[in-house]
C-alpha cells in the first residue's frame, strides 16, 4: 500500500481500493478532525486487523461498524516513558486494589513484657492494604490531538513525578527527625576542607546515610538519589555513587537531595500503580464534548508498611545561617 493512498483517504480491502467505504467512514469523523495526519494514524491503527482473513470476509456495513467501535482518540503511551525515573511502575487492571506486603513487628508476651529478657523478637507478618486509584484527566482539543502526543506524555510524567516527590519529601522529613546529621552544610564544609577533601566528605556522608537507611528499614541500602541541576553542580556529583543511581529532576527545589530505595511491592516503601492493558500501555477512558476530548487515566502513588519513612531521606545542603539568608532575600524580593 502506498503512502499516498493513506494520505488521500483510501483504505485497502480485499486487495482492492474501496472508495465508497472510505467516504462512509469519513462521515464518522468531524471535519476538523479529518486531517492527513489523523487519517494516517487511524489507517495504520486499523489496517493491522482489517486485512485479516476474518475481517475481509465481512460485508461493508459490518466492516464500518467495527471501524466505528475500535476508533480511538487516545494516543498509545507505554509505561516505558518512566524508564529513567527512580521508581518502578506497577501495572494493574483495576481501579481498586488490594495489595499484600510483608513487614516486621515486635512480639510481646501476655504480661505486656517484651520476650527474651528485654530484647524484642522481630517476626515477619503478611499484611494487606486497600488502594483506590486516583483519576487524572487531560483535556485535549480534537484539532491538535495527534500533535500533542509528546505533550500528553510530559503531563503524565510530571503528574506522577510531582506526587512521588511530594511523598518522598513527606516521609523524608519524618525520618530526618530521628537523625542529627542528615545534612551536608556546604558553606561550613567549604571552610574546613579542600576541594578534594570536600568531595570525599560528601561521598562518605551519602554512603553513611545509605547505611542508615539499611539499618532502619531492615531491607537494604539506598539505591537512588534525586536532585536538580544546581544542587548537582554544588555537590560536584554528576553520576552514580557506587550502587546508588543518580537522577536529575528540574522540578526539585534547590539545595535538596532526596535519597531512597526502590522496594518491591511486597516490601514497605512507596509504590506507584498505573492502570494499563496487557501490553503495559496506559488505559484511557475517553469522553467527547464538543471540540474537546477528555482522556482519563488511573494511578496511585502510595506508601505502605508500618514505617515506610525509613526507606527515604531528605538531605539539605544548607545550614541555619543559609536558610535565614534565603528567607531575607525572599522578603526583599517581595517588599523591595
Amino acid at each position: 500500500m502506498k503512502n499516498d493512498d493513506i494520505k488521500y483517504g483510501i483504505l485497502q480491502f480485499n486487495n482492492k481500493y474501496d472508495h465508497i467505504l472510505i467516504e462512509e467512514y469519513k462521515k464518522y469523523l468531524d471535519e476538523r478532525v479529518f486531517l492527513d495526519k489523523q487519517l494516517e494514524y487511524y489507517a495504520k491503527y486499523l489496517l493491522s486487523f482489517i486485512n485479516s482473513p476474518i475481517i475481509i470476509s465481512l460485508q461493508r456495513k459490518a466492516k464500518l461498524k467495527i471501524i466505528k467501535n475500535v476508533m480511538k482518540y487516545a494516543p498509545i503511551i507505554n509505561i516505558s516513558i518512566f524508564s529513567d525515573k527512580p521508581y518502578c511502575i506497577n501495572c494493574v487492571d483495576k481501579e481498586i486494589l488490594n495489595t499484600t506486603f510483608i513487614d516486621f513487628n515486635n512480639v510481646i508476651n501476655n504480661n505486656n513484657v517484651i520476650n527474651n529478657n528485654g530484647y524484642s523478637t522481630i517476626s515477619p507478618s503478611v499484611y494487606t492494604k486497600n488502594i483506590i486509584m486516583k483519576e487524572f484527566i487531560l483535556h485535549i482539543n480534537k484539532d491538535c490531538l495527534y500533535d500533542m502526543n509528546e505533550i500528553i506524555e510530559k503531563y503524565i510524567i510530571n503528574e506522577i513525578n510531582d506526587k512521588f516527590i511530594e511523598k518522598v519529601s513527606e516521609l523524608g522529613n519524618i525520618h530526618n527527625k530521628e537523625i542529627s546529621n542528615a545534612n551536608i552544610p556546604l558553606r561550613i564544609l567549604r571552610k574546613k576542607y579542600s576541594d578534594i577533601e570536600l568531595n570525599q566528605k560528601i561521598i562518605n556522608t551519602i554512603n553513611m546515610l545509605s547505611n542508615y537507611i539499611a539499618t532502619k528499614s531492615r531491607i537494604g541500602l539506598a539505591n537512588w538519589i534525586l536532585l536538580n541541576n544546581k544542587t548537582s553542580k554544588d555537590l560536584n556529583i554528576f553520576g552514580d555513587i557506587g550502587n546508588i543511581k543518580y537522577y536529575l529532576d528540574g522540578n526539585i527545589e534547590d539545595d535538596v537531595v532526596y535519597m531512597g530505595r526502590n522496594n518491591s511491592t511486597t516490601q514497605p516503601g512507596i509504590q506507584v500503580f498505573i492502570k494499563t492493558d496487557k501490553n503495559s500501555n496506559i488505559i484511557f477512558d475517553e469522553y467527547i464534548e464538543d471540540d474537546n476530548i477528555q482522556l482519563k487515566m488511573f494511578y496511585s502513588v502510595t506508601e505502605q508498611g508500618f514505617n515506610p519513612e525509613y526507606n527515604f531521606m531528605k538531605i539539605n545542603t544548607t545550614d541555619i545561617v543559609d536558610q535565614r539568608y534565603l528567607k531575607l532575600q525572599k522578603i526583599k524580593e517581595i517588599y523591595g
